[in-house]
């Protein structure tokens, strides 16, 4: 699972900046390892998994003098991936990890009755893919339970526009 919490910077309709922002997301994995040798194996997996973001601009205001609102979005997903991993004689390892994240379905939550005292907008989104790569390197330190580990990563979304309703105030 992951937890991320920061503050993000809103350009529309005006600008906002420092807006809270969390992330959070749960992740269920299993799958089969397809080799394995003293130093090297290779499994694949598929899971469920669900992401949660919120952002809350709630009584903050636009550069066009506009009022923000609390967002928050769902994304339901299915990760498939592969995992491999390599173990040098010293104890360093290096490994590789690529996924592919088929999109489920995602709702959006507008906070919309803060701002103008009408309704919340609820939207759905039905189209999407996800990606994911990463290196790992870890490096032993001390005795064999202790390790120092290395990963960049990198994740993308491309998610369809959501639907569109009216919204009253």
């Amino acid at each position: 699972q992951d937890y991320a919490y920061g503050r993000m910077d809103y350009e529309g309709s005006g600008r906002i900046k420092d807006i809270p922002d969390m992330l959070f997301e749960v992740r269920a994995l299993a799958g089969p390892r397809l080799y394995q040798t003293e130093s090297s194996s290779l499994h694949t997996y598929v899971g469920f998994a669900q992401r949660y973001l919120s952002d809350d601009s709630s009584g903050m205001r636009s550069s066009t003098n506009d009022l923000g609102y609390s967002r928050e979005q769902y994304y339901w997903y299915i990760p498939i991936g592969l995992h491999w991993r390599y173990t040098l004689q010293n104890g360093w390892s290096v490994a590789l990890r690529a996924e592919h994240d088929v999109f489920l379905r995602g709702l959006n939550y507008s906070g919309l009755s803060g701002v103008c005292g009408g309704t919340d907008g609820e939207f759905s989104q039905d189209q999407g893919v996800g990606y994911r790569m990463a290196i790992n390197l870890m490096v032993p330190y001390g005795n064999d339970l202790h390790y120092v580990a290395i990963e960049p990563y990198y994740r993308y979304w491309e998610v369809e526009d959501s639907d569109t309703q009216l919204v009253y105030t």
